[in-house]
C-alpha cells in the first residue's frame, strides 16, 4: 500500500503581532498625568517626548478648547527626582487637538 502526497497545503494561522504603541485621542475623562505624549507643531509634525503633568482641564474662563498642561520628557524627570522643575522650564498648556497619550497594546492571542 503506498501513500501519495495531496496536493492541497496546510495553512497556517497568521501569527499574532507583537505590542504595539498607538497614539490615542484624550477626552475630557482621560487620566493622563504622568503618561507619555506625542504633542502637533504649528507645521504639522508630530514629535515625541512629552509627559502630562494635569489631566484634561477648561481653560478659567469655562470657555474654550479642552486642555493639558504638558512638559519636555526630560523636564519631567527632572522635576520627578528633585521634586523641581529645572531652571527656566515651566508647564505648557497644549490643547487636547494637539497632542495625544501614547497607549500599549499587547494582543491576548500572544498569551
Amino acid at each position: 500500500m503506498s501513500l501519495s502526497r495531496t496536493s492541497s497545503r496546510r495553512t497556517r494561522a497568521a501569527r499574532p503581532t507583537g505590542p504595539s504603541v498607538q497614539a490615542i485621542e484624550i477626552t475630557e475623562h482621560t487620566q493622563v498625568t504622568g503618561q507619555r505624549l506625542v504633542r502637533a507643531h504649528e507645521s504639522g509634525d508630530w514629535s515625541l517626548g512629552w509627559v502630562a503633568v494635569s489631566n484634561p482641564a477648561r481653560p478659567d474662563s469655562g470657555r474654550g478648547e479642552l486642555r493639558v498642561q504638558v512638559l519636555p520628557e526630560a523636564a519631567w524627570h527632572h522635576l520627578a527626582i528633585t521634586g523641581a522643575l529645572p531652571e527656566g522650564v515651566t508647564p505648557q498648556w497644549v490643547g487636547l487637538s494637539k497632542v495625544r497619550v501614547l497607549a500599549l497594546f499587547v494582543p491576548t492571542a500572544i498569551f
